[in-house]
């Protein structure tokens, strides 16, 4: 079992199944690092002087209030965690920080399956290049977005394949 694997196991409920998890970016929270990179990458360019990162209070600001804003009207605290990893099992949808390394290091929140209405792939924006994202909506209609790197697509994939198998059985069951 890796070191993963211990963290997740820790925090499953009695008789919890783990199905699957991947590495992904809350809305928001990456654009302003990578506009201020971009931005003292050409800078130092153009003048052949290098400039320390410089105050991006406004690069990338709406995307982040965006997020901010999405991710409180769904009650959902994630700090300001660049990646998280986002797991399901048959029971609930829980969301990690990450270690340096990118191994899931504390649970940041845990949703009841039956809080969730929907997950779906959509596309969002990362500055002008289309990223692939995980959009949880819950049942009170408030709805948040998880980017995923194309690298990782796969394993969203099967999140919420995942969850549609569950919702699925759990219809059979009540028929």
């Amino acid at each position: 079992m890796t070191k993963m694997n211990k963290v997740i196991q820790s925090d499953l409920l009695p008789k919890e199944t783990f199905l699957v998890s991947t590495k992904a970016t809350p809305r928001g929270l990456i654009e302003g690092h990578i506009l201020n990179a971009a931005v003292v990458q050409a800078a130092g360019s153009v003048t052949g002087i290098y400039f320390s990162p410089i105050d991006r209070t406004n690069l990338g600001e709406e995307a982040k209030n965006k997020g901010e804003t999405e991710r409180a009207e769904a009650s959902l605290d994630l700090g300001n965690h660049n990646q998280v990893i986002v797991g399901i099992t048959d029971k609930r949808l829980l969301i990690w920080s990450t270690t340096f390394f990118g191994g899931a290091k504390e649970l940041l929140a845990a949703i009841n399956r039956s809080q969730i209405k929907s997950i779906e792939r959509i596309e969002t924006k990362l500055l002008v290049a289309n990223m692939p994202a995980i959009k949880i909506t819950l049942k009170n209609n408030s709805s948040f977005d998880l980017q995923v790197a194309k690298i990782h697509i796969k394993k969203g994939e099967q999140i919420i394949e995942e969850f549609k198998n569950l919702k699925q059985e759990l219809k059979t069951l009540t028929q």
